[in-house]
C-alpha cells in the first residue's frame, strides 16, 4: 500500500477513533462559553451591538479551522498502530501495559529502518523475493559504518500494515524510513523505491524498469542512494559491502532466498526444506559459497541443537570445506565451518573458528548467537550470555538470542540480568507474533517467558498452543517440558521429555546443561532418559 493511501487511512482512523470529534466539542464548548461572557459584559463595557453578531461569526469561522487543523494533522499522536500480537485472550493488564508504555521518538542519529517491499507482481507470490530484495539491502546498509539500521523483523512487522512512514519512525526510533514495491512479471522486474524522512518529507524515491538479471545492481543502487540522502560519507570498506557478493544466477539467488526465510525458523521440517533450497541453489550455481555455507549451517544446526543423527556429517563438512574454498574471508563459511566442527564433537576447533568469525565481522548476528549456544553446552555461562546479549543488540526484535540468554543469567545467579532479560524477551516475542501469528516456536518460548512473569493461564495456553501447530515436533516437546518446570510439574515435564525423545531429540549435552532442568537431575525418570540417549 502506498504512503498516501495509508496517510489516507490514517485520518479516516483519527475521525472513527474520536480524535477529530473531540478537538470539535472542546472548541464548540469554548466557543459557546466566550458567547456567554460576552454577552454578559456587552451592556457594562458599553460594546456596541454588532460585537456580539461579530464574535458568534468568528466562533463559527474558527471551528472549521479547527476541524480542518486536526483532520490535517491528526489532532496530536493520531492513532497507535496496533502492533501487538493476536494471541489468545491478553489480559487487561497486558493491555493497560501496552497502552501507556512511553513509545520512543524519532532519532537524530543517523539511523534508517527498511520495510518489507510489497508484492506487485500479477500472482502476488513473489513475497520471498521482496522480502529477500529488502532483507539484501539491510544487510547492505548495516555494514556502513556510522549508519544504525533498524533489525529485520522490527521494520517487517509493519508489512501488510496500513501504517504512515512518520509513525514509523516514531516507533522504530529512526529518522528515515525505506519503502517500496516489486513488481515480476517474466524477465523483467520493476522496482519502486522512496526514503522518507521521520517528519514526512520525501527524501529520495525512483523507479527501476528493468531485466530480471539487474536486480542485484538495483539493490545496490538502493542501498547507494539511502546513503547519499543521509549525507554519509562512505569509507572504502563500506563501499565494497554494498556491493552484490555472491552469484550472478538469478535462480540460484531465489532458492537461496527461499532457504533463508525457513532457516530461520527452529523447527525440523523447515531446517529440512531449507537444506533443500540450498541444495538447489548449489546444483545451478556450484560456486555460490555463501550456499554452500547455509547448507553446512542448517546441516549442522539439524545435527548440533535438534540431534538429528540422520543429517550425514560428511555432507556437512563438505559443503563447509567448500564455502572457505571458495570465499576464506566470508565470516559466515567460518561460522558454518565451527558448527561443523561442534557438531562432531571437536571443541578447541569450533571455538577457535567462531572466534575467527567474530574477528571477521564483529557485527555478525549468527556468530555471536551461535557461539553461544555453542558456549552453553560447554557449560560457559558468563562468556554465552556475554554473546547473546551482542546478538541481541545486533538484532533487537530477535526473541531468540535474549530468551536463550535468561537460563545463562539463572545459572549465574544474577536475578537483576535475569528478570531484564525476561521482561526484552516478553517484547521481542509479542513483536514477533504480530508478524507471524502461527509460529510455534515464539509459543514454546513465550510459553516459558509468561511462567517466569507469573502467568500461568497465559503460559499454559501458549503451550498449547505451540503443540497444537507442531503435534510431533521434538522440539516443541523439549520446550514444553521446559515450561512445566517453571511451573513446578516435574511428572508433566518428564511426560513431555520422554516424549521428546520419542519423537527423535537426543541432544544429551543441551539436556544436561539446560539450567530449567536441573532440578530433575536426581530424578530416576530423568536418569533414565540420559541412559536412553546415551
Amino acid at each position: 500500500m502506498g504512503e498516501s493511501e495509508a496517510r489516507y487511512k490514517s485520518r479516516w482512523q483519527n475521525l472513527r477513533s474520536g480524535r477529530v470529534a473531540r478537538v470539535a466539542l472542546a472548541y464548540a464548548a469554548a466557543g459557546w462559553l466566550l458567547v456567554q461572557v460576552v454577552s454578559t459584559m456587552l451592556v457594562p463595557l458599553g460594546l456596541p451591538d454588532w460585537a456580539l453578531r461579530f464574535i458568534i461569526v468568528l466562533v463559527i469561522a474558527g471551528f472549521f479551522v479547527a476541524v480542518a487543523v486536526a483532520w490535517g494533522f491528526g489532532a496530536g499522536k493520531g492513532p497507535q498502530p496496533d502492533v501487538a500480537p493476536p494471541v489468545p485472550e491478553a489480559d487487561s493488564d497486558r493491555a493497560s501495559a501496552r497502552r501507556s508504555g512511553a513509545l520512543p521518538a524519532a532519532a537524530s542519529d543517523p539511523s534508517v529502518a527498511v520495510l518489507a517491499f510489497a508484492d506487485m507482481s500479477p500472482g502476488r507470490d513473489q513475497g520471498y523475493f521482496c522480502e529477500g530484495a529488502a532483507e539484501e539491502i539491510i544487510n547492505a546498509l548495516a555494514g556502513v559504518r556510522g549508519l544504525r539500521v533498524a533489525s529485520r523483523s522490527g521494520s517487517f512487522q509493519f508489512k501488510d500494515r496500513a501504517v504512515d512512514n512518520r509513525e514509523v519512525a516514531r516507533l522504530l526510533s529512526v529518522r528515515a524510513v525505506l519503502d517500496g514495491s516489486v513488481r515480476k512479471a517474466g524477465e523483467r522486474v520493476r522496482v519502486a523505491a522512496q526514503l522518507v524522512a521521520a517528519d514526512g518529507a520525501l527524501l529520495w524515491s525512483e523507479t527501476f524498469d528493468r531485466l530480471l538479471q539487474d536486480i542485484f545492481a538495483i539493490q545496490e543502487e538502493i542501498a547507494r542512494a539511502t546513503v547519499r540522502a543521509l549525507r554519509l560519507t562512505l569509507l572504502e570498506g563500506d563501499a565494497a559491502r554494498l556491493e552484490r557478493r555472491g552469484t550472478e544466477n538469478l535462480a540460484a539467488h531465489e532458492f537461496f532466498l527461499r532457504g533463508r526465510q525457513l532457516m530461520r525458523r527452529e523447527k525440523t521440517t523447515e531446517q529440512r526444506s531449507a537444506a533443500e533450497f540450498f541444495r538447489e541453489a548449489i546444483r545451478l550455481d556450484p560456486r555460490f559459497a555463501e550456499a554452500h555455507a547455509a547448507l553446512a549451517s542448517v546441516l549442522a544446526h539439524m545435527r548440533f541443537r535438534l540431534a538429528d543423527r540422520s543429517v550425514p556429517f560428511d555432507d556437512a563438512r563438505d559443503a563447509s570445506l567448500r564455502a572457505l574454498e571458495l570465499a576464506p574471508g566470508l565470516a559466515v563459511a567460518h561460522v558454518a565451518r565451527a558448527q561443523v566442527l561442534a557438531s562432531d564433537g571437536q571443541v578447541p576447533e569450533a571455538a577457535a573458528a567462531f572466534e575467527h568469525a567474530i574477528t571477521l565481522d564483529a557485527r555478525l548476528f549468527d556468530a555471536h548467537y551461535y557461539y553461544a549456544r555453542f558456549l552453553v553446552t560447554q557449560g560457559d555461562h558468563a562468556r554465552a550470555v556475554r554473546h547473546y546479549e551482542i546478538a541481541f543488540a545486533l538484532r533487537p526484535d530477535d526473541y531468540l538470542p535474549i530468551t536463550m540468554a535468561i537460563q545463562e543469567y539463572q545459572a549465574l545467579g544474577d536475578r537483576a540480568g535475569e528478570q531484564g532479560a525476561i521482561e526484552r524477551a516478553w517484547v521481542a516475542i509479542e513483536r514477533r507474533l504480530a508478524i507471524d501469528p502461527d509460529d510455534s516456536a515464539a509459543y514454546d518460548h513465550g510459553s516459558g517467558v509468561l511462567a517466569m512473569l507469573g502467568r500461568k493461564d497465559e503460559s499454559r495456553r501458549f503451550i498449547e498452543r505451540a503443540v497444537a501447530l507442531r503435534p510431533d515436533d521434538p522440539q516443541t516437546h523439549y520446550n514444553a517440558a521446559c515450561t512445566a518446570m517453571l511451573s513446578g510439574d516435574q511428572e508433566t515435564a518428564l511426560d513431555l521429555l520422554e516424549r521428546a525423545v520419542a519423537l527423535g531429540w537426543s541432544n544429551t549435552r543441551w539436556l544436561m546443561n539446560d539450567n530449567d532442568l536441573v532440578p530433575l537431575h536426581d530424578h530416576p525418570r530423568f536418569k533414565q532418559i540420559v541412559a536412553d540417549l546415551a
